[in-house]
């Protein structure tokens, strides 16, 4: 699962960030960082990063991309279905025009009710780029009462809706970045390429935190740092709490190897 958003960070910077999905975490896997202050990053940025980590994946690696209205665009939608074996699931603005019935017609004008969801197979996405054929999920939004549209080659309404699910982590990774972690958005740099080393160092540093929080769980140890019988701190929280640990004791770091798979070990609470 790869998760793809952008955020602001250091003097008017914009961090274009694709994290790999862990245990209900997000962990960075390849960013690129550029001047802004707002607004989306361009379909050009979007495909250069996608190609980049193509390259880095080997071909038999089964990938799931999962993104906002910002990677909706049809150049990177098109590159999704000629390029790549990748499934992808992208939300996509109400506005956005498929073929439907033999008609242009806006996502919004489709005669959904209040409450009603569905999916669309085998549509024409954009009047102004005619690709496809693509899938398009229609989610009814109960706190907004209103319908959420996404753009995808997933078979099933199910599938698709399942994998999004997924998508949301990247955002806790920003937090833990940035203002409940490692305060990345009160740095001062201003230029893209300092602020992109910065991420690197942080992106380091996270992971080994999470390497932490796992060996936290596995060996044991997180006894020793928080109430088991009311569990409810993230990878990233665990691992803070037993480097401070480690370093007040002045006990041995443990051996940090590859993560393990994530089901071998439960994140949950721990029976004492």
């Amino acid at each position: 699962m790869l998760l793809i958003d952008s955020t602001k960070m250091g003097g008017r910077c914009i961090c274009l960030m694709l994290s790999v999905y862990y245990k209900s975490r997000a962990l960075p896997f390849a960013w690129v960082t550029f001047k802004g202050t707002k607004g989306h990053s361009s379909q050009q940025v979007q495909l250069d990063l996608f190609k980049q980590v193509k390259a880095l994946l080997p071909a038999d690696v089964p990938v799931v991309i999962l993104g906002d209205g910002e990677f909706d665009g049809s150049e990177v939608v098109a590159w999704f279905i000629t390029e790549t074996e990748w499934q992808f699931v992208c939300r996509t603005d109400k506005t956005t025009k498929v073929l439907y019935q033999n008609e242009w017609m806006a996502l919004h004008q489709i005669p959904f009710k209040a409450g009603e969801e569905g999916f669309l197979s085998e549509v024409r996405f954009t009047e102004k780029n005619n690709i496809g054929p693509v899938n398009i999920l229609v989610v009814w939004n109960e706190a907004k009462q209103e319908h959420w549209f996404f753009v995808t080659n997933c078979p099933t309404a199910a599938e698709a809706r399942d994998n999004y699910t997924f998508r949301f982590t990247i955002e806790t990774l920003f937090s833990d970045l940035k203002g409940r972690g490692f305060n990345l958005d009160d740095t001062r740099l201003w230029h893209p390429e300092r602020l992109h080393r910065l991420i690197f160092a942080a992106a380091i540093a996270y992971f080994l935190m999470i390497s932490l929080g796992v060996v936290a769980i596995m060996s044991g140890a997180i006894r020793q740092l928080v109430r088991t019988d009311a569990f409810y701190h993230s990878l990233f929280q665990l691992g803070l709490f037993y480097l401070d640990h480690i370093l007040n004791e002045l006990l041995d770091v443990p051996s940090l190897i590859d993560l393990p798979p994530p089901d071998t070990f439960e994140h949950l609470v721990i029976p004492p």
